[in-house]
């Protein structure tokens, strides 16, 4: 089969992992591209990982930084002419002439839509379009919203990454699109023991994700901690990742006096190594769904605590995982955490908390989706 992989961009993200991995895995058995709307200097870190036989396609011309302002206005003008260029991605990168076209986020859900109509109307043979759904209808704006459910509508198949529960929602949206659920992998590990840490007196915290101030709670995270200095509390919080709102939380650092207690490292190309330095990842959730960075830090000793981006959630014991819904909520349940029962809280966790798919399971549930 000739597979392309469509994407924005591969910049420093969870789902952009998982792609990455995916494109590796089905290239041993397929002819595989990821095809790019536009290039980025952080895809570096993302293309080593990938086997030489995987072709790599860029539509627009030039590498730009995520962070850049030349790659949010490039990102505006493939949205503001998506009717426009979405003909020539089609063409250029030879997509009409592949098996399968695998969507994923809004930017190319949105130029689906339009390949879709050029495919039926051109095309002697109508490659399968296909797309991955791999975040949670609640944190996508209105003008997502729009995008998603007219391109649920005209995909052949859609995968839900993140939330089985999600697929019920999908639905009522797109009635007739056939829909499975394929939980993301988090690569190969082995369970380990929950090793030994010793706080001297003081808890390193962290958190692992790209820096959205809302989407992934920063914001709130944040003033929990501001709350945990005024209370004597002696900890450091190291925040993993890049995104487009390094200023806006700098910025929060020190309005909330953090700046001796809050380290940002930029992006973490070791994650075992990052994990190694903590003793409690913090993470946005849904409900008890922690996403990709919970998962890794399970798999490597390290317990975790959610705060929920559903602003009407219930806070509290989701299952095993303890979840806030305040700043105040988050700086209770470190508090209950740091004095002794850490140890026992991550063994209920792990045992409570399945590990999703290693990356062969994954790839395997892909083939199964794209034979049938």
């Amino acid at each position: 089969m000739r597979i392309a992989i469509v994407v924005p961009a591969l910049v420093l993200g969870g789902a952009e992992d998982i792609l990455v991995r995916l494109a590796a895995g089905l290239s041993k058995m397929h002819e595989t591209k990821i095809v790019l709307l536009q290039r980025c200097y952080e895809e570096n870190a993302k293309i080593k990982n990938l086997p030489s036989n995987v072709e790599i396609t860029s539509i627009i011309p030039g590498i730009r930084s995520e962070t850049s302002f030349a790659f949010r206005l490039v990102n505006l003008f493939l949205y503001l002419f998506s009717p426009l260029i979405a003909p020539y991605a089609l063409y250029r990168a030879r997509l009409h002439r592949c098996d399968v076209i695998h969507v994923n986020l809004t930017q190319v859900a949105l130029y689906s839509c339009f390949w879709r109509a050029l495919l039926c109307c051109c095309a002697r043979s109508r490659p399968i379009i296909l797309q991955t759904f791999h975040t949670n209808l609640h944190l996508l704006k209105i003008w997502q919203r729009i995008i998603f459910h007219m391109s649920w509508r005209v995909a052949d198949k859609l995968i839900i990454e993140i939330d089985r529960a999600e697929i019920d929602r999908v639905r009522n949206v797109a009635p007739n699109t056939s829909i499975e659920f394929i939980p993301f992998a988090i690569g190969h590990t082995d369970p380990i023991l929950f090793k030994s840490f010793r706080f001297d007196n003081i808890i390193t915290l962290g958190s692992l994700a790209r820096l959205s101030l809302h989407e992934k709670k920063y914001d709130k995270i944040l003033q929990g901690l501001a709350i945990l200095k005024e209370d004597g509390f002696k900890f450091r919080y190291l925040i993993g990742g890049d995104g487009p709102d390094r200023e806006p939380i700098n910025a929060l650092i020190s309005e909330l006096k953090l700046d001796d207690q809050v380290e940002m490292l930029g992006p973490i190309l070791d994650k075992e190594m990052y994990f190694s330095k903590l003793d409690l990842l913090i993470v946005a959730t849904v409900g008890r769904e922690t996403g990709i960075a919970g998962l890794q830090a399970l798999a490597n000793g390290i317990p975790i605590v959610g705060f929920n981006t559903f602003s009407n959630a219930t806070s509290g014991d989701h299952g095993a995982l303890m979840v806030a819904n305040t700043p105040q909520e988050l700086k209770e349940m470190i508090l209950t955490l740091s004095v002794g029962s850490l140890e026992q809280y991550w063994n209920s966790l792990y045992k409570d908390r399945y590990l999703q798919l290693d990356d062969q399971e994954m790839i395997s549930a892909y083939n199964r989706v794209m034979e049938c």
